[in-house]
């Protein structure tokens, strides 16, 4: 979403169901871990890489919170940049 200087920034992008879009005939084939593979891998090249060097190049703080043994911690995604908690 860009700077915000003195502010949280936050990666948001609608380019996920674009990408998952484009490798559909991948999952159509039933080649599930083919499409996840190029999924993620354009979003990290596209999107993710590119805001974390913009991020890193202003000097922004980072601020990591995570607690992967904890499932009401963890998020699933769904569809089109929904994010549901893991229950």
């Amino acid at each position: 979403m860009g700077d915000n200087v003195g502010g949280i920034n936050i990666l948001r992008s609608p380019k996920w169901g674009e990408i998952q879009a484009k490798f559909k005939p991948l999952l159509d084939a039933g080649d599930t871990t083919a499409y996840w593979k190029s999924v993620t891998n354009e979003f990290w090249e596209t999107v993710n890489k590119p805001w974390l060097d913009d991020a890193i190049k202003r000097g922004d703080n980072f601020r990591f919170v995570s607690k992967p043994g904890r499932r009401e911690g963890t998020v699933r995604h769904r569809g089109q940049g929904r994010a549901v908690r893991a229950r």
